[in-house]
């Protein structure tokens, strides 16, 4: 059964896709948000959609104004659209320990999403304990079979601790040429600062920045990779990137985060 509630992503009005939707789009951006399931897979009803949001819907025109500067929903099959980053909005990491994250791995396994999904959210789902119950017979689940293993001759690549996915090459802010490949598979162009903040902000699961406005999480940002840099860390975002991999989004906020980068005396290298 799909959860009756939703939560809202207060940072989508400051991306750039939102401000060029008319107000009937923007209407159904957040129609869709509400109707679509668990993993955020919306079936299309275009007469519903139209008398709900006031106005008939141009899907194509709407999927390429939301997809201008990155895929944020594409269309999976039988008028079925998926909204990319529904579950790391909505519900952070999933798991096999708790009933929704097992709903959630059904669901994604039935719209035939669960191994892309799996590639490019890496951080929103722990492999392993699904892994390791589905082995023991605990669930009747398919197995994952997670992002295929690198190259181990190609140096841009590292094994993340058990998962079996691929590291992302590392993230150079200072170089103003360089085109790198972001965490969870994104593009990041490293020679503006809004690329670093979305990069950085596509690491950090559950709720924790419900609250943050985007100015304060900018600034918190600089601040931390400004105190890094001073600490003669060679790639302060790459490092606050690793950094966020490893914190329980679900149970830290943003404000404990910054604070414990902040308050590190002497910064591991």
């Amino acid at each position: 059964m799909d959860s009756k509630r939703r939560m809202v992503e207060l940072h989508v009005w400051d991306k750039p896709f939102f401000s060029e939707l008319s107000q009937t789009e923007k209407l159904f951006y957040w129609f869709m948000i509400c109707k679509c399931d668990n993993v955020g897979v919306y079936q299309h009803n275009a007469k519903l959609a139209a008398f709900h949001c006031d106005g008939e819907i141009d899907l194509q025109a709407f999927i390429d104004t939301v997809n201008a500067d990155e895929e944020n929903i594409t269309i999976i099959n039988n008028g079925l659209i998926w909204i990319k980053d529904f579950v790391r909005e909505t519900w952070g990491t999933l798991s096999a320990g708790n009933n929704l994250g097992r709903s959630c791995y059904k669901l994604l396994h039935k719209h035939g999403l669960l191994e892309r999904f799996i590639s490019e959210y890496p951080n929103c789902i722990k492999i392993k304990s699904f892994r390791d119950k589905i082995t023991e017979g605990k669930l009747d689940l398919p197995l994952p079979q997670g992002s295929p293993r690198p190259d181990p001759e190609n140096k841009e690549y590292e094994e993340y601790e058990g998962e079996g996915s691929p590291r992302p090459a590392t993230i150079n802010i200072n170089n103003s040429n360089s085109i790198n490949e972001g965490i969870n598979g994104n593009k990041a162009i490293s020679n503006t600062n809004a690329n670093i903040y979305e990069t950085i902000k596509k690491n950090i699961g559950g709720l924790a920045l419900v609250d943050v406005g985007s100015l304060t999480f900018q600034k918190d940002v600089d601040l931390m990779l400004e105190e890094l840099s001073e600490s003669d860390v060679k790639d302060p975002a790459q490092y606050l990137i690793e950094k966020m991999q490893k914190v329980d989004w679900m149970d830290t906020s943003w404000d404990e985060f910054t604070e414990q980068i902040l308050s590190v005396e002497e910064t591991p290298f």
